[in-house]
């Protein structure tokens, strides 16, 4: 095999799962991961340049998601290459992997709220932020539409479109919260699959799938909830309604939602990876756990997974500390 040739093929497929407009996309920087893990970063930022260049072309023909070329390389750039790039070291750590993550997770937010001030002109936050939503939005409409194919997805195009006033604003009042959640999964998601699917795995028992959340946070996501309920009651002229109060409710809720998601892909994990499975099954089945995120009814069960654990207790079966071979069996 030519030494170019993993990388390409990474660069590829990053770029193309960057480009499908769901869930999927978070997971552009797992083939620079697997291609590179065990070698040096060069390699990464070749195959993110071949990716870079793919997203590029294809936002030239206009089959991008994200609109104009500068927009859809920016964002390939910060949800792609540099997730890669802040977790290429962390993939063959074996321990205090979560504590890793934070670390990588937090740099990230600091490089984008970074580039974000940098390229202020000076304009209202808010009023950048309702921008940057709107082009994104607008590229999503005009990605959807080309791809419409028949009467009903064009109808289903039409009447989003048509929402634009009213989903633009909510975006934007949830904008430091989406993107909070976009680099926590992002960077959550490629390590967990990343160091899975590659097989290094030898505890029966893995750091990451010991994760969970403290339990007093159960009572913010209540608070945030009644904060929400609150809102929807009053008359439309209440000054409760979009103040601060339940702008930070909704925010809040949505990040404590994508921790006890992760908390629920740990938990089906810890028994997954416990199962008598030899590599080639436990890859497929790591590999449709992957898939599955992407789809609502699947990503809604990991939800309800990760906050039933909160008062079930899904991973308090003991005597089983036991570790595995790399076909499954117990030793």
């Amino acid at each position: 095999m030519p030494p170019w040739l993993p990388w390409v093929l990474a660069g590829v497929v990053s770029g193309a799962l960057f480009l499908v407009p769901r869930a999927l996309l978070v997971l552009s920087a797992s083939p620079l991961l697997l291609a590179t893990r065990g070698r040096n970063q060069g390699h990464l930022l070749k195959g993110a340049l071949v990716g870079l260049g793919l997203v590029t072309g294809a936002s030239l023909f206009g089959w991008s998601w994200s609109g104009g070329v500068a927009n859809s390389a920016q964002l390939y750039l910060l949800l792609g290459a540099l997730p890669a790039a802040l977790l290429h070291p962390v993939i063959r750590v074996r321990r205090g992997a979560i504590r890793q993550l934070g670390k990588a997770t937090v740099t990230w937010l600091v490089v984008v709220l970074g580039l974000w001030m940098a390229t202020s002109t000076g304009q209202p936050a808010v009023s950048r932020a309702a921008s940057a939503v709107g082009g994104v939005f607008d590229g999503f409409v005009a990605s959807s539409r080309s791809r419409a194919d028949d009467i009903a997805s064009q109808e289903a195009v039409e009447e989003f479109e048509r929402r634009r006033e009213v989903v633009v604003p909510w975006l934007t009042r949830l904008l430091p919260a989406l993107i909070a959640v976009v680099g926590l999964l992002g960077m959550w998601i490629n390590v967990v699959y990343v160091r899975w699917f590659a097989g290094g795995t030898e505890e029966r028992e893995e750091d990451l799938c010991r994760f969970k959340l403290p339990f007093g946070l159960i009572w913010v996501v209540l608070a945030s909830m009644a904060a929400l309920l609150v809102q929807l009651l009053l008359p439309s002229g209440a000054p409760w309604v979009w103040g601060a109060g339940p702008i930070l409710a909704a925010n809040a809720l949505l990040i404590l939602g994508a921790l006890y998601w992760l908390q629920g892909v740990a938990v089906v994990n810890w028994w997954f990876l416990r199962l008598p499975l030899t590599p080639v099954p436990r890859a497929l089945g790591i590999g449709a756990q992957a898939v599955a995120m992407a789809i609502p009814v699947f990503s809604l069960a990991y939800l309800v997974t990760g906050l039933s654990d909160v008062w079930l207790d899904l991973r308090s079966r003991s005597g089983d500390d036991g570790v595995t071979s790399r076909n499954g069996a117990r030793r």
